[in-house]
This record gives structure tokens, C-alpha cells and sequence, in this order.
């Protein structure tokens, strides 16, 4: 990516939880690591401290690296699970200030029995911080 791509200040991330370990706060504390590492003024919320090994050469910093002004997250889940996008949605919304910018519904299909899926995305706005 060089300096005229349009995306140049935006970055998606995507954040994996096997569906037992989903409302453990996993996600929560996976996000609040990743939102910290990729915005210099954002809070952190969770009380876990992301640390290095002091042997190993420094990989990561508190943001600032390249300043972003949004930051993409796109959920997808079965169309017949509506409540998993609204809980998604407003938890995002609620603890990171994350807007919903679009839903599309039908947009893949997976398993064994062709489920069809559809694909929420959220933006966040560095400059809200």
C-alpha cells in the first residue's frame, strides 16, 4: 500500500472465538489489545496488560505508527441467527463505539447444508477519541 491508496488510513480486523468460548469476555479483551495497538489515544477497558517477552526485540507499541481514521470490523453470521448480529451490534456499539455502516444478506453460503450467510460490518471513527 503506498500513500495514494484510498485505503491508506483504514485497517480491518478480524477476531476468531470457537463458539464455546463465546461470552467469556475472550473477544472483549482480544479487541480492547488490538484497538489499543492500532490508536494512539484509545483507553484501554479490560484489565488484561498485553506484555512482550523483555528478551525478544520490541514488535509492538501503543499505536501511533501509522495513524488510521477508521478502523473495519465485519461479522458474519447465519442468515437464521439474526440475534447474533443485533447482540454482535449493539456490544461493539455499547463497549467500543463502533457504528454499523451496512448489512448483506445472503452474501455466502456454508456447511454441509448450504447455509446461506450474510455479512454485518462495523467502522469505527478514530477521531471520536
Amino acid at each position: 500500500m503506498g500513500e495514494s491508496t484510498i485505503y491508506r488510513h483504514t485497517c480491518e480486523i478480524e477476531v476468531y472465538i470457537k463458539p464455546p468460548m463465546l461470552h467469556h469476555g475472550i473477544g472483549k479483551n482480544l479487541i480492547d489489545c488490538l484497538m489499543r495497538g492500532l490508536n494512539a489515544h484509545y483507553i484501554p477497558k479490560c484489565a488484561v496488560d498485553f506484555r512482550m517477552d523483555p528478551d525478544e526485540i520490541p514488535r509492538h507499541d501503543g499505536g501511533g505508527a501509522r495513524l488510521l481514521s477508521h478502523i473495519l470490523v465485519s461479522f458474519a453470521y447465519f442468515a437464521e441467527n439474526e440475534q447474533d448480529w443485533k447482540w454482535f451490534g449493539e456490544w461493539l456499539s455499547r463497549d467500543f463505539l463502533f457504528e454499523q455502516q451496512g448489512n448483506l444478506k445472503g452474501i455466502g453460503r456454508k456447511g454441509q447444508n448450504d447455509r446461506p450467510v450474510n455479512l454485518a460490518t462495523f467502522v469505527f471513527d478514530t477521531k471520536l477519541m
